[in-house]
């Protein structure tokens, strides 16, 4: 395109420069015919009868007005030539704008290449837009003028084929909802049945009658780094928006906040991807399409922009397979009240490199007193599971059943015990 662009530049300026070499060419010529004529008539004057006084013909001093005038003339040109070239070049660059190529530009200046996360959103959306379904709950509460029913909207996504669908708890009424529609890819709405709930992790399985549907894929959400992309699909605001498509980054990792009926939920991943209202239960993904948590607008604080946050994938896995495989995701009861040791090493300033949860109390005659765990004890493993939060704890137990045995792999006074303990 540039090179066309300085062709007929270059085509105008010749053609203009030949105008104005014709224009100059034909006042020199008119001059000295001019000049050549008063000569003429000089010369007859001079040559009649009539005498008159002798004055020296200023030969000289006509030669020099000549000359001047010639001089005067052709500055006069050079200039009317030089305006016409400038005004008619502009005229020409104003119609015929110039495209600077980046090829062009000086070397020490530093270019922006895209980088291409556009497309990376385009495809992801593509990718697991089929997944994500839109949930709408019929709930029953006691209000002022007495029982009323309360319509709620939220997002889930498909993690199994047969109907499976992964949600938040505080979507389906933390168990509570009478009524449960589901909006798939497809436009159809079907019922649904709760499977599983806990409020406390605020996940919740439900299950539709159908098959063949397109399930999402789980990424590994431990492997995730600050920095990573991260997009979210849901539904913001009611299904007038569904299967919305927002961006952002993996701002943090590993957060625990307070929900605003006041539980305490740890491991979060932080996003600034937007999520509103109605994003509840909805998918958080990576760049390869992966899902690596389920969006929650119950968590964090209201009047905040760019600050989101989603639960882990991985900590939803081991409910997912206890369903699959034993049709119910109901953790065995230990009798322990337990926190994040990573809050009690905070709180009273112990250091040291160990991860999990410490048991505060004890309950009588349970599960726990019979094995022998003791207050202060930090759980670290259960088997083979690494147990490095209160999620992680809970989810380690929803493989067992009544009668089964596990390893408890315990810190007590600064040294690790393995404590075998009966469900």
């Amino acid at each position: 395109m540039t090179d066309r662009y300085d062709d007929e530049y270059e085509e105008y300026r010749e053609r203009r420069q030949k105008e104005r070499e014709e224009r100059l060419k034909n006042l020199i010529e008119r001059r000295q015919a001019y000049e050549q004529k008063r000569s003429d008539e000089e010369n007859e004057q001079s040559n009649t009868n009539y005498e008159k006084p002798y004055e020296p013909e200023p030969k000289a001093r006509k030669k020099k007005r000549n000359i001047g005038n010639s001089i005067l003339t052709v500055i006069l040109c050079v200039l009317l030539s030089l305006g016409s070239g400038y005004y008619g070049s502009k005229l020409y660059m104003e119609k015929n704008p110039i495209e600077v190529s980046e090829n062009n530009a000086p070397k020490d200046v530093i270019k922006i290449e895209p980088t291409g996360d556009e497309g990376v959103v385009a495809v992801v959306a593509k990718k697991a837009l089929p997944s994500v379904v839109g949930i709408t709950t019929t709930e029953t509460v006691r209000g002022f003028f007495g029982l009323q029913d309360l319509k709620g909207v939220g997002s889930g996504i498909i993690v199994d084929p047969n109907g499976y669908i992964l949600t938040n708890s505080h979507v389906v009424g933390d168990g509570k909802a009478k009524t449960i529609e589901v909006l798939l890819d497809d436009n159809t709405t079907v019922s649904a049945k709760l499977l599983w709930n806990d409020a406390s992790m605020d996940l919740a399985v439900i299950k539709v009658e159908k098959t063949n549907l397109v399930a999402a894929e789980l990424a590994d959400s431990d492997k995730l780094t600050i920095g990573e992309k991260a997009i979210a699909i849901g539904n913001p605001l009611g299904l007038d928006f569904n299967r919305s498509v927002t961006a952002g980054y993996i701002s943090g990792i590993g957060r625990a906040l307070t929900t605003q009926d006041g539980k305490t939920i740890s491991n979060l991943i932080q996003t600034d991807a937007a999520i509103n209202q109605g994003n509840s239960g909805g998918p958080l993904l990576n760049a390869k399409g992966e899902v690596i948590g389920i969006n929650s607008a119950k968590i964090g604080g209201e009047g905040t922009e760019g600050l989101g946050f989603a639960i882990p994938i991985n900590t939803a896995k081991d409910i997912l397979s206890s369903l699959l495989e034993r049709g119910t995701a109901t953790p065995v009861v230990v009798g322990v009240q337990i926190t994040d040791y990573d809050y009690y090493k905070a709180y009273f300033r112990i250091e040291n490199d160990y991860d999990g949860v410490i048991i505060l109390q004890v309950e009588p005659n349970s599960t726990a007193s019979r094995a022998k765990l003791m207050q202060n004890d930090v759980v670290l493993k259960i088997d083979d599971a690494n147990i490095k939060n209160t999620d992680n704890f809970r989810t380690a137990l929803i493989k067992y059943k009544k009668g089964d045995t596990a390893t408890f792999t315990v810190l007590r006074n600064g040294e690790e015990k393995q404590i075998e303990v009966q469900f």
